[in-house]
């Protein structure tokens, strides 16, 4: 909550032009890659949400489902656009693991446990 917080400052009093959640995100990641907050200390939260990561997108499934009539008639663009976001995502999730999987050496958590800096 504290670095959502700070996201919320920072795009009010800062003027951030990034979404709040966006840059207390971003604080968390750097406070986690810093060391100021340790894995554990997260970990059992996070796990949580990922466990129940399908309640957050019923939301937009809902509008998604609400608003087909007045963007039916767009569809192209849609899956257009779709197919464009997840190959990108396809992609820089690969680069990004390939990049770990070299600084960590081989082998699914790398030699001798969990990667280290």
């Amino acid at each position: 909550m504290f670095f959502n917080f700070a996201g919320v400052i920072l795009h009010e009093q800062a003027h951030v032009p990034l979404p709040a959640s966006v840059l207390g995100f971003a604080l968390l990641t750097v406070a986690l890659f810093t060391g100021v907050v340790r894995l554990e200390w997260v970990e059992d939260t996070a796990e949580l949400l990922i466990r129940h990561l399908p309640l957050f997108f019923s939301p937009s499934i809902v509008v998604g489902v609400a608003l087909f009539p007045q963007v039916a008639h767009e569809w192209p663009a849609v899956v257009i656009g779709m197919i464009g976001s997840t190959a990108v995502t396809l992609l820089l999730t690969g680069w990004c693991v390939q990049l770990v999987a070299l600084k960590c050496g081989s082998g699914p958590a790398g030699k001798g446990g969990r990667c280290r800096s």
